[in-house]
C-alpha cells in the first residue's frame, strides 16, 4: 500500500519513507483467511502486526489511507463533495520530522483546494504556519517556502511553494475557560500573551531563555575573583 508509484508525488512519498516507515512497506496480509495490515521489513519473513509498530505509526497510517482517498489517482484532483477535511492532533507520537512530513500532505490538501482544520498541540505546526504569514507580508518566493519544507526545485516543489503562498491562514486560540482568540498574527512581540506565547505552546521555551537570560546578566555583573571562586568550586571534585 505503500510506498506506490501511482499515489502522491514523489516529493511527499519521500519525507514519509524517511521520517515514518523508514525501509519498511506498509502491506496487507491476506493470511488465514483475515486481512489485516503489516509491515514488512528487510530481513523479517513474517509481516509485523499493528501492535508492534510505533505510536507515530500507528497514529499515521490511518491518516495516510484518508489521504489516498482524498487525493484520488489520476487526472481527478480531489473529491468535489468534500469541502472540510478536520486532522486531530497530527502530531502525535511523531519526532519533529515526521511532522513535518505530516504538514506537507496538509499543504497538498490545500493545494487541492480543500479547507483544512487541524487542532494542535505542537509547535512545529505554528513554526510552518507563522513562517507562511510572515512570507506573505514580507514578499517571500515559492523558494522560501521550499527551503522552509527542505524541497528541492523541480515541478511539484514549485507548485506547491506558490499554491501555498495564496492561502488564507487562520490560527485560534481555545482557552481554559472558553474564550477564543484570534491570534492569526503569531507576533512574538505582541501584547496579548496568548499570542505572543502562541496559545502556550512556546511559552515554557520563552521563560527558559528569558530565566537563563538573567542568570547570565547576574553572574556577568559579579566581580571576576568571586565569578573564578564559583567556577573552583563547580570543578573540584567531589571528596
Amino acid at each position: 500500500m505503500f510506498p506506490q508509484p501511482n499515489r502522491l508525488n514523489d516529493t511527499l512519498r519521500k519525507p514519509i519513507t524517511q521520517h515514518l516507515y523508514g525501509t519498511a512497506k506498509l502491506a496487507v496480509d491476506s493470511k488465514d483467511f483475515t486481512k489485516r495490515l503489516v509491515l514488512n521489513v528487510p530481513g523479517h519473513k513474517e509481516g509485523l502486526p499493528y501492535t508492534a509498530w510505533s505510536a507515530g505509526q500507528r497514529e499515521f497510517t490511518p491518516l495516510l489511507l484518508g489521504l489516498y482517498w482524498l487525493c484520488p489517482a489520476g487526472g481527478t484532483s480531489r473529491r468535489d463533495e468534500i469541502e472540510w477535511v478536520v486532522i486531530e492532533e497530527p502530531e502525535m507520537g511523531l519526532h519533529p520530522q515526521g511532522i513535518e512530513a505530516v504538514l506537507l500532505l496538509v499543504l497538498e490538501l490545500m493545494k487541492r483546494g480543500y479547507k483544512v482544520v487541524l487542532s494542535t498541540h505542537s509547535p512545529v505546526v505554528l513554526d510552518l504556519v507563522w513562517a507562511l504569514q510572515e512570507f506573505k507580508q514580507l514578499g517571500g518566493t515559492e523558494s522560501d517556502v521550499r527551503r522552509l519544507l527542505n524541497l528541492r526545485a523541480g515541478g511539484y516543489a514549485n507548485e506547491l511553494g506558490k499554491a501555498v503562498l495564496k492561502k488564507d491562514l487562520r490560527v485560534y486560540f481555545f482557552s481554559r475557560d472558553n474564550e477564543v482568540k484570534d491570534i492569526s498574527r503569531l507576533s512574538p512581540l505582541s501584547d496579548e500573551t496568548a499570542e505572543a506565547e502562541w496559545g502556550g505552546l512556546v511559552g515554557f521555551a520563552s521563560r527558559t531563555g528569558q530565566v537563563i537570560a538573567d542568570v547570565v546578566n547576574r553572574t556577568e555583573s559579579q566581580p571576576k575573583a568571586k565569578r573564578r571562586n564559583k567556577a573552583a568550586k563547580v570543578e573540584a571534585p567531589a571528596q
